[in-house]
């Protein structure tokens, strides 16, 4: 999980452990649901949303709820039973909201073992000549993307994320599959190795060029890593998105081809 993940979903567990005390003590409950609340708004802007939460979003309402309800708590026997309830609970709460995201992380990848760091262009092969039979009335169209041995300072730069065109391909590519259309959503927030539009590394000269065809009903984004552990070895691949064999092709501007 990513890290103000874990943050928010500490902070889910410790106000939930905070609601097991006795009665006496509504300010530190009130007070670690805020420290909850302010984690979780912090974590959806600065990371972003992901349906995998949802669940700790749901007993973060709840606790808001508990905590700022009064209720007089019973004695003797009923108040120790009421006490082992809130602890089972709480406990069940704490599975609820981290299971999914502990199951289902935004994913991190292997970095490519060679010696440059790779850099990553994307654009449109086009011929005018024919016609698109997925398209009628636009000429062929590929979307294609190359990795290559980048420049050292290319490090330092942003990461490009794992795959571009999420927004508009992601739900087609969920759906290709048999799957809600949002429950990839969490590969939005994946990021590469590569660099986008980092300089060529002027050390590597003429190098090898590899063409890398993606398996039906797949893209090219699935063998990024395959892609970037060739390039910081060296070599030039280029990946094409097959316009009607790939899940899903969005091309820059607006347009998505669905096979």
């Amino acid at each position: 999980m990513r890290l103000l993940e874990c943050v928010m979903l500490l902070s889910v567990g410790v106000a939930l452990g905070a609601l097991t005390l006795r009665a006496g003590a509504p300010r530190l409950r009130r007070a670690f649901t805020g420290e909850a609340v302010g984690a979780a708004i912090v974590q959806a802007v600065v990371e972003g949303t992901r349906w995998q939460l949802a669940p700790a979003y749901l007993v973060m309402i709840a606790l808001v709820v508990l905590a700022l309800g009064a209720r007089a708590e019973p004695d003797g026997a009923a108040r120790r039973r009421l006490g082992v309830v809130r602890v089972a609970a709480a406990t069940l709460a704490i599975l609820v909201a981290t299971a999914l995201p502990a199951l289902v992380p935004v994913p991190r990848f292997p970095a490519p073992a060679g010696p440059y760091p790779v850099g990553t262009v994307t654009f449109v092969l086009e011929d005018r000549a024919r016609e698109d039979a997925w398209e009628p009335g636009r000429p062929r169209r590929l979307l294609a993307q190359v990795w290559y041995p980048a420049e050292p300072g290319a490090a330092r730069a942003q990461r490009a994320p794992y795959l571009p065109e999420w927004r508009q391909s992601g739900p087609e590519i969920a759906r290709a599959f048999g799957l809600p259309s949002f429950f990839l959503n969490h590969l939005e927030h994946a990021s590469s190795h590569s660099h986008e539009g980092a300089g060529f590394a002027p050390s590597v000269g003429r190098a090898p060029l590899l063409i890398m065809s993606h398996g039906f009903r797949l893209t090219r984004s699935f063998s990024t890593t395959t892609a970037e552990a060739l390039a910081s070895r060296g070599y030039v691949v280029v990946g094409i998105d097959h316009t009607g064999d790939a899940a899903a092709v969005a091309f820059p501007g607006g347009g998505t081809v669905v096979s």
